[in-house]
């Protein structure tokens, strides 16, 4: 790439390190493919995909799967925070950002459906979510 149309982002130190990092992509298939394949081991070797694992869980008989799924979340919190207060940017450069899609109050009756649509978070929230970060993403109003 010639210096003369090296995009710049002040928040790194060399106009080419954006690039460098990335994987190629014609190999980041195989990047991901690893990764996947190291995560399903992982998994397997935990447990978590144990259908006697997830029994024992919903009949509130074992701590090992509240362990998994707490410390995932411990995980993905503390990862959102850094990545939050470091600024960093996602692959394409753009500035990284987390919609909160929660149940904000206790329902009081209605239908699983119903239910899910009260608190926002049915597929249709969600889609809209989704729809609207990327509309924000694009410059899109």
């Amino acid at each position: 790439m010639p210096a003369s149309t090296a995009t710049h982002d002040p928040r790194l130190t060399h106009p080419t390190q954006a690039t460098a990092a990335a994987p190629r992509p014609d190999r980041a298939w195989l990047l991901y493919l690893i990764l996947g394949i190291v995560f399903g081991t992982v998994l397997t070797k935990a447990g978590v995909v144990s259908w006697f694992r997830m029994q024992e869980m919903f009949r509130f008989q074992s701590f090992h799967m509240y362990g998994i799924i707490g410390s995932a979340l411990a995980v993905a919190m503390a990862s959102l925070a850094l990545l939050k207060r470091s600024g960093a940017l996602a692959a394409n450069g753009a500035d990284t950002r987390v919609e909160l899609l929660a149940v904000r109050e206790l329902p009081h009756s209605g239908t699983p459906a119903e239910l899910l649509a009260a608190a926002g978070i049915d597929a249709g929230h969600i889609a809209e979510a989704a729809r609207a970060l990327v509309r924000e993403a694009a410059g899109i109003s």
